[in-house]
């Protein structure tokens, strides 16, 4: 988007290389809508999964919410509910930017005001002079970090991710539906991405002890 309207811009990623990781991501249409005018409609309609409902259980399975997605979602708002691997929509973002503007391997160390710029540094020795930064790197967040004190806090919960091929799960797992499970204190999520071909699933719980090194 800056580069169309002219603005030079560079993004700086930690990883030494672009891999596959994570697992589903949520895409509600006001996060559709940009990324089809950036021009990514298409690659996001080949792996990204319309989403048709959302439906709300309890723990003993008892019906407690539907809320319809689909044909409405595009009536009221334009677009449709997606959901996606994230690295479908890494790889979808990547071919789009493409690998100009992409630094590899820059882990950053410290931004230090420069009159109207900063200064970026990483640990790898290097920097880079900047207008405008935007800090997108996490709990952990070394651009946040500069700019107010407070330190993360734990939440008490765990998130446990997993993905399952489709093919070997009973065919209400085909549906084009986000399921979810709730219980005291825990809840359970899951539903398809990659076209269609695996079920993402997330159970979050208490959880009493995680090193802040594992925050992510």
């Amino acid at each position: 988007a800056l580069r169309e309207r002219g603005l030079p811009c560079r993004i700086f990623e930690q990883a030494r290389r672009l891999t596959e990781v994570g697992a589903g991501v949520q895409l509600a249409p006001n996060a559709v809508r940009p990324l089809r005018e950036l021009g990514l409609g298409a690659r996001l309609a080949r792996s990204a999964v319309p989403i048709d409902a959302m439906e709300t259980r309890s723990w003993a399975g008892e019906p407690l919410a539907r809320t319809p997605f689909g044909e409405a979602c595009e009536q009221l708002f334009g677009a449709p509910y997606y959901a996606v691997h994230r690295a479908d929509l890494q790889s979808a973002l990547l071919d789009t930017v493409g690998p100009g503007p992409l630094r590899l391997g820059r882990t950053l160390k410290g931004v230090v005001p420069e009159g109207d710029a900063v200064r970026l540094e990483f640990e790898d020795g290097s920097t880079h002079h900047a207008d405008l930064v935007v800090g997108a790197d996490g709990i952990h967040s070394v651009v946040r970090r500069g700019l107010v004190a407070d330190a993360p806090v734990f939440s008490g919960l765990g998130v446990y991710r997993g993905l399952v091929p489709v093919a070997d799960l009973p065919a209400a797992a085909r549906e084009p539906r986000i399921r979810m499970w709730l219980g005291p204190g825990r809840h359970f999520v899951c539903y398809p991405v990659r076209g269609g071909e695996l079920l993402s699933f997330a159970a979050i719980a208490p959880q009493r002890d995680a090193p802040v090194e594992s925050w992510s």
